[in-house]
């Protein structure tokens, strides 16, 4: 029969009936500890076995035991698997767990395509980063398998056509997850009624000799359906055989009936009437046995045909009574099933020359037949969109792929800016370090050229200050000799005298010597060039006779050395200080040694 939904509508019932299944778990039987001796086993199991068969290992495991619709049971898999393989550092392994987790999350929240894209894309991209080529392949043919359940056939191939080119490039064509891929791609074109390309497809699924008998007998199947729509009957028999084959051999009995209704079309058009009949009354008998009421409506319509072409009119009637029997279970939206029965009914009263019933049975089929291409049409592409759909996710993939390395160009573009930035910035910093080190140097031999200079200069005015002090003792050696001569009589009348003569001798000499003083401030000011300009900004109308006496203390001479240098005695220096001192406003000579220090000063 050529039900376009045959195939979707048997998958799940056939695989709950397969024979030999391991006795489930149930809500009373299940136990925590036994479960996880259960994982435990698996897990050893999924260390020895392929990497790309663990998802399906540990969705088989779930299935067998009846506990994939379990959502505890299901995450209690994938948590203890991702403990063990943490615990083992296996991060192959724990991909492949991070896989299930997703498309499990996924299915239990019921997320929308947009969503399962961005999370099974981002893994993609994660896994090929990593250089996980097969874990990679395996997030699309995922995705793919989960926009499948949205009808969605155009989206699916989007992403399974650049699944099957990236697994090419990476030379994946041996991955389990290839096979699945080529497996979908042939049944969204199937399911598109592209039978040719379909076909090429699925021969191509089971050629990479990965397929399950499950897969195997369902491919042979679609393949040899596709045949059929093809009229090349021999090839459309040929795969039916095979499908039959495989499902005796493991024991799936309903399915061998499914295969052999579906054959059934294939005989009626080669007009081998018996065999069609038989075949399909064993799809019928099934069909109502397990209540799928919109297959035994085409298994009906088929009989009807047979019936009419051996022209047994009265079986053909019971049949059209069954078939019209059952048609109030078919659901009103579905058209293809309503269609078939108006056509039974059309061809019957057709044949037995009812052109009344014939009539309207005629406008009914037309009425139906216009809404189920309207709603077919809704679901086909043409080859031109096909091909495109093979380009469109290539582009979309390669686009955000090009984004992330052009973020990560940008990236190195601005570190390396940055580095660059920061090298300059160290090496100004360094010049500068290094300039200023080196003017500290030149400074710093100035500064001792300065030392030597002024120690030269100071070495020179202490000698000067000697050779003025030994010509000062010459005179006060002449004027004692002089002194001698007088009497005694007259001694104090002569020292008042001697003091007055000494004191005029010492303005004389002043004179007179004016140029030692002269050379002796010329020296004074290169080794204190701010000293006289400060003290004249901090003392008003200053004499020169206290400046000389500032400059001798600035020297550091005591009031006796002073007074030796002037020629004079040492309480006339102190009262000279005094008058200073009242003049400044201070009392000590500490204060007379900061008053006279200045920060301008050299040393």
């Amino acid at each position: 029969m050529q039900l376009k939904n045959t195939l979707f509508l048997f998958l799940l019932f056939v695989s709950s009936k397969v024979i030999g299944q391991p006795k489930p778990y149930n809500s009373a039987s299940f136990n925590d500890k036994k479960y996880e001796r259960s994982l435990d086993s698996l897990y050893d199991v999924a260390k020895k076995t392929r990497l790309d068969a663990v998802h399906k290992l540990c969705m088989d495991f779930l299935k067998q035991h009846q506990l994939r619709y379990d959502e505890k049971a299901v995450f209690k898999l994938c948590s203890h698997f991702r403990e063990r393989a943490l615990a083992d550092d296996n991060k192959k392994l724990l991909r492949r767990i991070q896989i299930v987790v997703e498309t499990q999350k996924l299915r239990f929240s019921s997320s929308s395509n947009v969503i399962a894209k961005q999370s099974l894309e981002k893994l993609f991209t994660d896994f090929k980063n990593e250089e996980d080529f097969s874990a990679a392949l395996s997030c699309l043919s995922e995705l793919g398998q989960y926009l499948g359940n949205s009808k969605n056939d155009l989206e699916v191939l989007q992403v399974l056509f650049y699944a099957e080119k990236f697994a090419s490039k990476n030379e994946l064509q041996n991955d389990l997850s290839m096979q699945r891929v080529l497996h979908t791609i042939g049944f969204a074109l199937w399911d598109l009624d592209k039978p040719v390309l379909s076909t090429k497809y699925l021969t191509k699924a089971i050629q990479t000799r990965n397929s399950s008998a499950m897969d195997s007998m369902i491919s042979f199947n679609a393949i040899a359906i596709n045949y059929q729509k093809l009229n090349q009957l021999k090839k459309s028999n040929l795969y039916f055989e095979r499908a039959s084959d495989v499902a005796l051999k493991h024991q799936n009995f309903i399915f061998n009936i499914v295969v052999k209704g579906n054959q059934a079309v294939t005989f009626y058009k080669l007009k081998q009437y018996d065999l069609a009949f038989k075949n399909a009354n064993l799809d019928k008998n099934m069909c109502f046995q397990e209540n799928l009421w919109g297959n035994a409506v085409g298994a009906l319509n088929l009989l009807v045909k047979i019936e009419l072409k051996r022209n047994n009119f009265g079986h053909a009637k019971t049949l059209l009574d069954s078939l019209n029997a059952i048609i109030v279970k078919i659901k009103p939206d579905d058209s293809f099933s309503l269609k078939r029965n108006e056509e039974a009914n059309y061809l019957y009263y057709s044949s037995t020359k009812n052109f009344e019933k014939a009539l309207t049975s005629y406008k009914n089929l037309v009425q139906l037949d216009s809404i189920y291409q309207t709603h077919v049409n809704k679901n086909k592409i043409s080859e031109m969109q096909i091909n495109a759909a093979k380009k469109i996710y290539e582009e979309e993939m390669t686009k955000k792929e090009n984004e992330k390395k052009l973020r990560k160009i940008l990236t190195i573009i601005l570190v390396v800016i940055i580095l660059v930035l920061l090298f300059f910035l160290v090496w100004y910093l360094y010049k500068k370090v290094v300039s200023i080190e080196k003017e500290k140097t030149e400074i710093t031999k100035i500064v001792e050229t300065q030392a030597v200079e002024i120690d030269e200069l100071k070495m020179q005015l202490l000698n000067q200050l000697q050779l003025i002090k030994d010509e000062n003792s010459h005179f006060r050696a002449l004027q004692l000799s002089k002194s001698q001569l007088h009497d005694d009589n007259d001694s104090k009348l002569e020292v008042a005298s001697d003091s007055s003569e000494n004191i005029e001798f010492l303005k004389n000499y002043n004179l007179s010597q004016k140029g030692n003083w002269e050379e002796f401030k010329i020296i004074f000011n290169s080794i204190y060039p701010n000293f006289q300009l400060n003290i004249a900004s901090k003392i008003n109308s200053i004499s020169s006779a206290e400046t000389r006496l500032l400059m001798l203390h600035k020297l550091g001479l005591s009031s006796k050395e002073i007074a030796d240098i002037l020629f004079i005695s040492a309480d006339a220096v102190k009262k000279a200080k005094y008058r200073l001192y009242k003049k400044i406003g201070i009392s000590t000579v500490l204060e007379l040694d900061n008053f006279i220090k200045s920060d301008l000063d050299v040393y």
